[in-house]
């Protein structure tokens, strides 16, 4: 029963949901599940998606992952195994829709994670 319940919450926000910022579906895709996961968590990133619902994907994610500041979402997101969905996986995982310095950003904060 725990299992269904968690696997439920990974659809709480659905991609379409976001602005169209011309984002593939992959990516739009990822980073719904990404706002979901948490909420199962019982966290509410509310302003994250409130902001990708105005400016879409890439710019909410590129406006998060130039910050160096490691998130307590991130650290959340990490803990419980959920790497492939943090900001900065994505990130890195779709480099050609962000900036450098997102990029390098997202790099530099997985790797800093990993050694702490």
């Amino acid at each position: 029963m725990v299992y269904i319940a968690r696997k439920l919450t990974e659809y709480l926000v659905q991609a379409n949901e976001f602005a169209d910022d011309g984002a593939p579906k992959e990516l739009r895709e990822r980073v719904a599940k990404g706002i979901s996961l948490p909420k199962g968590l019982g966290y509410h990133p509310n302003r994250t998606e409130q902001k990708l619902r105005r400016r879409g994907v890439v710019i909410t994610l590129n406006d998060i992952a130039v910050n160096m500041e490691i998130s307590d979402n991130f650290r959340r997101m990490m803990s419980a195994g959920y790497i492939d969905y943090t900001t900065e996986a994505i990130v890195r995982d779709f480099p050609k829709f962000f900036s450098e310095d997102a990029v390098n950003a997202s790099l530099e904060k997985l790797k800093k994670y990993k050694k702490d």
